[in-house]
């Protein structure tokens, strides 16, 4: 379904973020259900659709979900977070379309009004505005969740493996960031300061 069906995984992943997020205990089996979920198989996983706002919601809940008390949720979140290195391509933040690929579709299909053509790049300039403040909020909050001491070790190092995950040249990062990655260059834990 989640594959077919786009943007049907939207409905799915709030049920998820509700169970992530739920403040005291929460039945294990229904945490491993949502892990399971978000594990995903070969057509389809979630964690790395290409939508800033999905990541910007869903990945600090993974990196700091309380939950996995026994062996079999964090061997989990482990998988979920190694296969999130793995395939993770950052999508675009900034869309731009060059004048070439303009003329390349104009050739094919036809040229598009001037009216068009204003209206598409409006759009556009609000869907790059769009995620280039999801992705600052997704730093900024990975960052806050690097920076809290209620977290453990293990929470840290998935909250450094996603803000390097994030790492891009064409939007500056907050510098609360580059201050955090200043300060882990001293930090106790060597996995951290890699």
């Amino acid at each position: 379904m989640l594959q077919r069906y786009l943007f049907s995984y939207t409905v799915v992943v709030y049920r998820i973020l509700e169970l992530l997020n739920a403040q005291g205990e929460a039945d294990h089996d229904e945490i491993k259900g949502c892990l399971y979920i978000l594990l995903g198989n070969d057509s389809i996983f979630l964690p790395t659709i290409h939508s800033w706002r999905l990541h910007e919601k869903l990945w600090p809940s993974i990196a700091r979900t309380m939950h996995a008390t026994k062996t079999s949720t964090q061997n989990l979140i482990d998988q979920i977070v190694k296969r999130i290195s793995k395939l993770f391509n950052t999508p675009a933040i900034i869309e731009d379309t060059n004048d070439t690929s303009i003329r390349a579709a104009a050739a094919l299909w036809r040229p598009l009004e001037p009216k068009e053509m204003e209206t598409c790049d409006k759009i556009r300039e609000e869907r790059n505005q769009q995620n280039i403040q999801s992705y600052k909020n997704l730093m900024k909050t990975l960052n806050s969740l690097l920076n809290d001491d209620r977290l453990a070790w293990r929470q840290q190092e998935r909250t450094i493996t996603f803000i390097c995950l994030l790492l891009q040249r064409c939007v500056p990062i907050p510098l609360s960031c580059v201050r955090t990655f200043t300060d882990l260059l001293v930090h106790d834990n060597s996995e951290l300061r890699k």
